[in-house]
């Protein structure tokens, strides 16, 4: 006896079973699975008068996405681990300085110098909502992807930020990006801090006087908020960029490259960017001494670069340019 069919339907083959579109189980074999594993190796030779020191990392992390459910939907979800194989003592203060160790620490955390156990992460943790053809909603723990937050992936681990972030991609020469971040794991540590307490973090620095900065864990901001736009058109790419950290200052970001026309498979580069920041609110603190920037302070960054690209070899001529407007932060 025949087989029924379905005009446009090829009949299905008894012998291969089908596959499990409907179940739980099957949904996330459709998901796609991924995993890393870095080591890292550090160490520092002073001075005979200074100390020296070294650290050994190791770690793995493994990361799971959904496939798309309900049209348009996916979550992510992604961890890892770090394991101190062999260091100095990072904990304890350089005797001749008496400064912690600044760049073997940066391999685990540098919130918690004697931590060697719980160096464990949960990184990436999001949904994500398909807008349209190119365009995404992305709520969550999350890898940055912005010219002053970045992964900064330098050490064991990078930088994520808990947002709301906003791709859109619908139009063919022009793309927009937009998102308010209110928490962050910085790179070289575990934990996730409230905008705010990052700063102070990493060495701070001096204050206007010249003392050393206070302004750990004494700055309030209710978080910071990020637009840019980016023009790609033949030769040319034009972006602007607005970073406004809440009460404490923003930094405004214009850029254009143009490319020549590739001949041999090699092209000239020419660049320019310009930087305006500017304090806001209170610096962060209504207490000048605990304030990250003054009320008020403006800086200006220019530069330049010009380069030759080929596929053996690039080279790059690049100039900046502070003036004496501000300090830059």
């Amino acid at each position: 006896m025949p087989l029924s069919t379905v005009r446009g339907q090829v009949p299905s083959d008894p012998a291969v079973p089908e596959k499990d579109t409907t179940s739980l189980k099957g949904f996330l074999k459709r998901g796609s699975l991924t995993g890393l594993a870095r080591t890292y190796f550090a160490a520092t030779l002073n001075q005979k008068e200074l100390a020296d020191s070294y650290a050994w990392a190791a770690g793995a992390g493994v990361g799971y996405q959904t496939p798309v459910f309900l049209r348009r939907f996916q979550a992510g979800i992604s961890g890892f681990f770090i394991l101190k194989l062999a260091s100095s003592d990072l904990a304890l203060p350089e005797p001749t300085t008496g400064q912690l160790n600044r760049y073997e620490l940066g391999l685990f955390d540098i919130d918690n110098p004697g931590n060697s156990r719980n160096l464990s992460r949960l990184e990436e943790l999001f949904l994500k909502v398909n807008l349209g053809k190119k365009s995404l909603l992305t709520v969550g723990r999350q890898i940055p992807q912005t010219p002053f937050i970045n992964p900064q992936d330098g050490r064991m681990r990078p930088t994520l930020t808990e947002a709301a972030v906003l791709d859109w991609k619908e139009n063919k020469y022009l793309a927009l990006h937009a998102e308010y971040i209110w928490r962050m794991s910085p790179r070289s540590t575990v934990h996730w801090y409230d905008v705010g307490d990052t700063f102070g973090l990493y060495p701070a620095g001096v204050d206007l006087s010249g003392k050393p900065a206070q302004y750990r864990q004494q700055v309030h901001t209710k978080g910071i908020g990020i637009v840019g736009l980016t023009y790609q058109k033949k030769q040319w790419n034009v972006q602007v960029w607005d970073t406004y950290v809440d009460n404490v200052l923003n930094t405004l970001l214009l850029k254009t490259e143009w490319k020549s026309n590739p001949v041999a498979h090699k092209n000239w580069l020419a660049g320019m960017q310009l930087i305006r920041q500017q304090g806001i609110g209170n610096g962060g603190n209504p207490d000048p001494a605990k304030a990250y920037t003054s009320a008020g302070s403006t800086a200006m960054v220019l530069s330049a670069r010009l380069g030759r690209q080929s596929p053996a070899f690039d080279w790059f001529l690049n100039a900046t340019r502070i003036t004496a407007e501000g300090r830059f932060l």
